[in-house]
C-alpha cells in the first residue's frame, strides 16, 4: 500500500487487537489495529515474536498497558482477555522501501521510542593516562588540517548593481 499518512507521531485509538502468524514463515505475532485521530484509514502495529524479539515485544506491550502474564490474555476469545479497544496511544509512522522493489514505499507503524541515556563510567586520571599511552601517538599524528580556502571571484558590476537594487527594494518597507 502506498503511503497515505505523513511520517510522524500520531495520537491513535486502538480499534482491534489479536494474535496471528506470518504468511511466509508462520512466525507467531501480536497486533493492534489503530485509527489515527482525524484519520481516514486504520493501520496495524505488528510485533513478530521470536527468541530475538520477545523482550522488545513485551516492552512495547507493557508501554501500552498490557499487564497480562499469558499471551492468551491478548486473544479476544480468551476468558482473561485484556481489551485495548478504545484506548488512546501514540504511534509513529515511518516510511520503508520494499526490499524487492525499492521504488515502492510503505508505511511502518510502531510505538515511538524515547531513548534513555546510556549509563557510562567516566575515566579517572589513571585510565586517561593509559589511553594516552595506548593511542596518544595516533591522536597527535592525525592533526586537524584547516580546509584549503576556495578562491572566490569578485562580483561583476551587474551582480553588484542587482544586489544594491535588491537591498534598496527591501528597505522600502522600513519606516525610517
Amino acid at each position: 500500500m502506498a503511503p497515505h499518512y505523513a511520517e510522524g507521531v500520531y495520537e491513535c485509538e486502538i480499534v482491534a487487537q489479536g494474535l496471528n502468524t506470518s504468511k511466509t514463515k508462520g512466525t507467531p505475532g501480536v497486533f493492534v489495529d489503530i485509527m489515527p485521530r482525524n484519520g481516514q484509514y486504520d493501520r496495524r502495529i505488528q510485533w513478530w515474536i521470536t527468541d530475538k524479539t520477545v523482550d522488545f515485544v513485551i516492552r512495547d506491550l507493557r508501554l501500552i498497558g498490557f499487564a497480562g502474564e499469558s499471551w492468551s490474555e491478548f486473544d479476544p476469545t480468551s476468558e482473561k482477555f485484556y481489551d485495548f479497544t478504545g484506548k488512546t496511544i501514540q504511534a509513529q509512522c515511518k516510511y520503508e522501501r520494499d526490499a524487492t522493489d525499492p521504488s515502492k514505499v510503505y508505511e511502518r507503524w510502531e510505538l515511538p521510542y524515547e531513548g534513555k541515556p546510556r549509563e557510562t563510567k567516566l575515566l579517572d586520571r589513571k585510565e586517561v593516562r593509559k589511553l594516552d599511552m595506548m593511542f596518544g601517538k595516533q591522536l597527535k599524528a592525525a592533526k586537524l588540517e584547516a580546509p584549503a580556502a576556495q578562491p572566490v571571484a569578485p562580483p561583476t558590476k551587474e551582480e553588484l548593481e542587482a544586489q544594491i537594487a535588491a537591498d534598496i527594494a527591501a528597505d522600502d518597507g522600513i519606516p525610517f
